[in-house]
């Protein structure tokens, strides 16, 4: 079998784009942040709608109370964890946790830190100094929400119903708005040229995570299309296998690698693969 590792490069293919002073109102960033090259209708929806999910629970309704009643979980969770694992980072128990020690704990990382809480341990950094006392982490790290959505982002949802609630069907029905407005060509999967024509609706909060300073030819890394006979299918990956000695972008980010293996079939395969920026895929074929 071959081991060959595939790097999703695909969004940097998008060239730079000129924004025109357009009359029309910016997305919501709740639904802007989804809008990228290759994303297709139901993924879409599925991105939008897990932090209200995660809210929500089984209901269909997320309301004022409930966005405040978990941020107080929240922090009461965020304040113990803290205090966890800082004792974990400090390897000497001297009260200060270095980067050194940071740095110690990533190339050897055994699932007990997470590295999430490195990155905003040292944003927590008060005087620059590069050292974090218990003091600085306790008072300055900012929430982490224990669902992986940010408490602001929750409480976000509530501006697409009456502001103290919003429902399940509510935002779905404005999702799909919004993706339609994209979608010219009505396939439900977003193109890069797509993506281009509302480039100014995208809020300037996420517009860099989605086109700002990404250059290059379209021309020139134009993706292979699927033949007539072939069966097309999209991969995602998420939490993969840690890597103790590389590191994609930000050290303190923790780097994954996760496999797929593919075994022979009757039809060509044509395959396109969804990643973390900061997760390595290894494709071995039968």
């Amino acid at each position: 079998m071959k081991l060959g590792v595939v790097l999703g490069l695909a969004m940097a293919c998008l060239s730079s784009v000129s924004f025109a002073d357009g009359k029309e109102e910016p997305y919501p960033p709740l639904f802007a942040r989804n809008l990228r090259e290759g994303q297709t209708m139901e993924t879409f929806l599925q991105s939008v709608m897990s932090p209200f999910r995660n809210g929500a629970g089984r209901g269909d309704k997320l309301t004022r109370e409930m966005v405040d009643q978990l941020a107080r979980r929240n922090e009461t969770l965020m304040k113990s964890m803290i205090v966890s694992q800082f004792a974990l980072l400090d390897l000497n128990q001297d009260g200060i946790v270095t980067r050194d020690e940071a740095e110690q704990s990533r190339a050897k990382p055994d699932g007990r830190v997470s590295p999430q809480f490195t990155q905003a341990l040292f944003a927590a950094d008060a005087d620059g100094d590069g050292n974090i006392s218990i003091s600085e982490a306790y008072k300055n790290v900012k929430p982490i929400n224990m669902s992986g959505v940010p408490d602001d982002r929750l409480a976000a949802y509530l501006a697409l119903g009456d502001g103290n609630s919003v429902t399940a069907s509510q935002i779905m029905e404005q999702a799909m708005a919004v993706f339609r407005s994209v979608d010219a060509d009505g396939n439900t999967i977003l193109s890069r040229d797509e993506v281009m024509r509302v480039a100014a609706r995208i809020p300037a909060a996420v517009r860099p995570s989605i086109v700002s300073g990404l250059q290059g030819d379209p021309a020139s890394c134009n993706l292979p299309r699927p033949s007539a006979d072939a069966e097309t299918v999209l991969l995602g990956t998420y939490d993969g296998d840690a890597m103790a000695d590389v590191h994609v972008g930000n050290p303190y980010d923790e780097t994954t690698t996760s496999t797929i293996d593919i075994q022979p079939g009757k039809k060509p395969l044509h395959r396109g693969d969804e990643l973390r920026s900061t997760d390595l895929d290894s494709v071995r074929r039968g």
